[in-house]
């Protein structure tokens, strides 16, 4: 029988296209379906049981669904780790378009599309024919291969072998012995940044990871030590369950700040744990310091980093080619205004060493080992040294701050200077700005008219020809 593909295909994308395919990391949807012998399964119960579970979403008529289909690849994963081996993993194959009967799935004559073969034909896992879990899944394309983790994390990991998948599985986490609530997944926090207010609202993924079932607790979020939201929580988590997912306003961030998730007083007993750990830097000064520990990999996976400008362009670039050296250097930059850091590895691993990026008061620039090819970081520069010798820092005020309508600078001078005094944004933009204008020995005083700014946070530029002198402030 002669087999058309291309219109079908092309109605299917169309179809799927109003739907939005699951984010990685997202919480997999959970559903209770019929296979095709009339078998009732139940993806969170397979979950609570600590397997993996592999669903491959597919159409009858699809050439490449049925040439991975031919690799056996997911007949091999669950003959050696579905029930009949080691327990450890379960696979589903979901027919995912509506407009074909199940008889396709046998490549029967009674077919009412047109089937690539017979699909059931020496496969052990089950066939689920259900249009309804593909749109839980947002399917936007056939097939689809989802792995989801018995912490109800799940990411598509695409047409893999059976080697890979089993690489995949050995990721999976495990249970503690007793209590041990954890933050699974997070919007985070630790960077500095280079925008008036925060982007986002930071949000934590709670998901129990010990072996006792959790009921009640306080979920807590801490900003330098002191508590800034509370949540009382109360329900029933056994292990691997999710607990709740916690969003953080973003008006409540301030600067060069540490937070802390704490889930506190757990199932009454009064034990409390610290789940996860931010910083956050508004600003820093230009002076970076940077420590990284590579790994064994060094070489081979190129790594390096890099420190942009506002324009892309690179201040400094170190190609670290040493297998398991540690890196330190300090690096200054010429100007305030929004950088970036960037850290690469070819590979696509990330780097498996310590690495710390700081300004040189300690400032949080980047500190994670955990990203792909390449990590990053925007930093926003508020300060270069230079101008100290001419004016103190600490002699330099700002009132009001926050501010309305007039903002008024005052700072003191050991000598008469030229200097010029400007207001930025946390980009660098230059939004308002005096000329040169000389000020005498002593204690000067200047208003600068603020009224026209948008709301957010601004900076405050003293300069002479030996650098910037630079205080935040705040628009109201």
């Amino acid at each position: 029988m002669k087999r058309i593909f291309t219109l079908l295909i092309a109605l299917m994308i169309i179809n799927f296209n109003s739907f939005a395919q699951l984010a990685p990391n997202s919480i997999a949807p959970d559903f209770t379906a019929e296979d095709i012998n009339g078998v009732e399964h139940n993806l969170y119960d397979l979950l609570d049981e600590g397997k993996t579970v592999i669903l491959d979403v597919f159409a009858i008529w699809c050439p490449p669904c049925w040439s991975y289909h031919n690799t056996h690849a997911l007949k091999d994963v669950f003959t050696e780790f579905g029930p009949d081996g080691t327990n450890e993993m379960y696979v589903f194959g979901i027919e995912g378009d509506a407009s074909t009967n199940v008889d396709c799935l046998y490549d029967l004559s009674t077919c009412n599309g047109n089937s690539m073969g017979d699909w059931v034909d020496g496969v052990p896992y089950p066939y689920i024919d259900s249009r309804d879990i593909a749109q839980a899944y947002g399917i936007e394309y056939f097939p689809t291969i989802f792995m989801v983790y018995p912490n109800r994390l799940v990411s598509e990991i695409g047409q893999l072998d059976k080697e890979e998948i089993t690489a995949l599985q050995d990721l999976a986490p495990t249970l503690t012995e007793g209590l041990n609530p954890a933050v699974i997944k997070s919007k985070n926090i630790s960077t500095s940044v280079c925008s008036n207010f925060w982007p986002v609202e930071p949000t934590y993924l709670l998901s129990n990871l010990g072996t006792e079932t959790l009921y009640s607790g306080t979920i807590s979020i801490y900003r330098n030590g002191k508590s800034i939201l509370s949540k009382a929580w109360k329900g029933e988590a056994k292990p691997f369950n999710i607990i709740e997912e916690v969003r953080v306003p973003s008006d409540i961030l301030s600067e060069t700040s540490v937070y802390e998730v704490k889930f506190e007083n757990i199932n009454g007993t009064g034990e409390h744990m610290t789940l996860h750990t931010d910083q956050v830097s508004f600003e820093t000064e230009n002076a970076v310091e940077i420590s990284i520990q590579l790994d064994n990999n060094a070489v081979d996976h190129k790594n390096r980093y890099q420190i942009l400008d506002a324009d892309g362009n690179v201040l400094h670039e170190r190609i670290m080619d040493q297998n398991g050296m540690l890196y330190t250097n300090r690096h200054t930059v010429p100007s305030t205004g929004c950088h970036t850091f960037v850290i690469f590895d070819e590979e696509g691993d990330g780097i498996n060493g310590n690495i710390s990026v700081t300004d040189q008061v300690g400032n949080f620039i980047f500190g994670t080992s955990d990203f792909e090819e390449e990590g990053r970081s925007d930093f926003n520069v508020g300060m270069v040294t230079g101008i100290e010798d001419v004016i103190e820092a600490a002699s330099l005020t700002l009132t009001p701050n926050p501010v309305r309508e007039l903002l008024e600078l005052t700072f003191y001078l050991e000598n008469t200077e030229d200097l010029k005094i400007s207001i930025t944004d946390l980009q660098g933009k230059k939004v308002l700005e005096n000329g040169f204008t000389t000020y005498p020995k002593g204690t000067s005083s200047v208003s600068l008219d603020v009224n026209l700014l948008v709301k957010g946070f601004y900076f405050v530029m003293i300069e002479n020809n030996e650098g910037v002198l630079t205080q935040k402030f705040v628009k109201q």
